[in-house]
């Protein structure tokens, strides 16, 4: 190894963030075992929006702090990483402590009931569509004011119709008809690389999907199951580095309004020179520490505010209370800001024009008051998903599937883990805009048709 590199890994630093990802991983544990454990012959306790949630927090700031453990990778950003994944590491304590909290406090639990109602074929496919057609027409009303919110979160009918295919094939016992589903939703990457040009769309879009299907697998077989994750995660990084290294050419084409077989063209070159992730690999590990590193922002926001003292003071907190209220009621209503200009603000990083950057909730929750503000947000967001979850997952049971996509998509609303509170609080308030609509067009077909009084479990 190099001198100067060598220089740059400070090993008391290595060693923080030793601890830091072992810590971190033993909360992941904990969720996931308590979050997977089966319910009986009734199915999951819960319908996967707190692990889907966790995993996207692994996906923009965990999963990197892997590839800074490696001995041989020592970027100069390790100090503000290792500060950034210590808040967050706060963060994921909090998660826990909050979905503790609303299961032995508030006695949020599962229900048992005798009768599971199927689930009309007709529903699935109705839903499915809409949440099509949501998907294809939502670029072209970004600007329309109280509509784009409704058309966002409109394209997440389409995980909906999946998620409740899986369930009808679990209620059937065909695991086959789970497996099928499960593995049909994988091309959702492909499409949303084609169609807008961006990989994590689709990722995020597939993560409750394949957590639906492992918790309605039944008895776990732990072994098996963390082969599968390590397998999946393997191969979701190899896609991923694959992607950034070709992202340019692809969203040029894509952008451009190339004509499909000359995006299908590009992807095809993509995968032609495909490359397996290896750790070995120096322009892999830049690109996952470039895109997937969401703690550096982290700490270079811990380091700005330490030294101007320049705090948001709930300013952010506000102006997401504030986003529920649709600007057609209240055109006048205080602009927020952008995400990217946030980050700017409390970071002091400046960001080339045109360039997205989520200041997601570890950062915004930092910036208001500190540590303690992390460990409280993050504590109602683990309550507030968990009841989701469990509250979601008893509709689904008993066949009150209104019940359950109303729930299922404020979960889904909140589970932009790199993202804006803004953001989050204006698609919960698009979601309800959205069920309403749906409950007029489908009407008694979102009603149960068999409603059991469940006791509790």
């Amino acid at each position: 190894m190099p001198e100067a590199v060598a220089l740059a890994c400070d090993a008391s630093i290595y060693q923080r963030l030793l601890y830091i990802a072992v810590a971190g991983c033993l909360l992941s544990i904990f969720l996931a075992t308590k979050g997977l454990r089966p319910f009986g012959q009734y199915g999951p306790e819960n319908a996967g929006l707190l692990l889907s949630y966790l995993a996207q927090v692994w996906m923009n700031h965990w999963f990197v702090l892997g590839v800074y453990l490696l001995p041989w990778y020592c970027p100069g950003k390790t100090s503000q990483t290792a500060m950034g994944a210590q808040q967050t590491l706060i963060g994921l304590a909090g998660l826990v402590a909050g979905s503790l909290v609303v299961r032995h406090f508030f006695n949020v639990r599962p229900v048992w009931t005798p009768v599971v109602s199927p689930v009309p074929g007709m529903l699935r496919n109705t839903l499915f569509i809409y949440g099509l057609v949501f998907y294809l027409v939502a670029g072209s009303i970004t600007g329309v004011q109280g509509l784009s919110a409704v058309f966002s979160n409109g394209q997440e009918l389409i995980v909906v119709a999946l998620i409740l295919g899986i369930w009808e094939a679990r209620r059937r016992g065909s695991r086959r008809g789970m497996i099928q589903l499960c593995l049909a939703s994988c091309f959702i990457p492909i499409v949303t690389v084609l169609h807008s040009g961006f990989l994590g769309f689709g990722i995020v879009a597939l993560i409750p999907i394949v957590i639906f299907t492992m918790s309605c697998w039944g008895r776990v077989n732990w072994p098996k199951l963390a082969a599968v994750i390590v397998i999946g995660g393997y191969l979701g990084l190899s896609l991923f580095v694959n992607y950034f290294r070709d992202r340019s050419e692809i969203r040029r084409s894509v952008w451009g309004n190339d004509r499909l077989s000359a995006r299908l063209d590009t992807l095809n070159a993509m995968f032609h020179n495909f490359e397996w992730f290896s750790v070995n690999n120096t322009r892999q590990l830049d690109s996952i520490d470039g895109r997937l590193n969401q703690n550096w922002l982290v700490g270079a926001g811990v380091v700005y505010i330490e030294n101007t003292k320049q705090w948001a003071n709930g300013k952010t907190l506000v102006d997401a209370a504030l986003a529920f209220i649709p600007r057609v009621f209240w055109p006048e209503k205080p602009m927020a800001g952008s995400s990217g200009d946030l980050v700017t603000k409390y970071t002091g990083i400046k960001f080339a024009s045109g360039t997205s950057v989520g200041i997601g909730q570890v950062l915004e929750f930092y910036v208001n008051y500190g540590s303690t503000m992390v460990f409280v947000g993050f504590l109602i967001f683990g309550a507030v998903l968990t009841w989701l979850d469990i509250n979601a997952m008893n509709a689904l049971r008993v066949g009150n599937f209104q019940r359950f996509i109303t729930l299922f998509l404020l979960g889904a609303a909140m589970q932009q883990s790199g993202g804006y509170l803004v953001e989050i609080v204006a698609t919960a308030a698009g979601s309800m805009v959205l069920v309403y609509i749906l409950r007029i067009i489908l009407g008694n077909r979102l009603q149960p048709s068999m409603a059991p009084v469940p006791a509790r479990a």
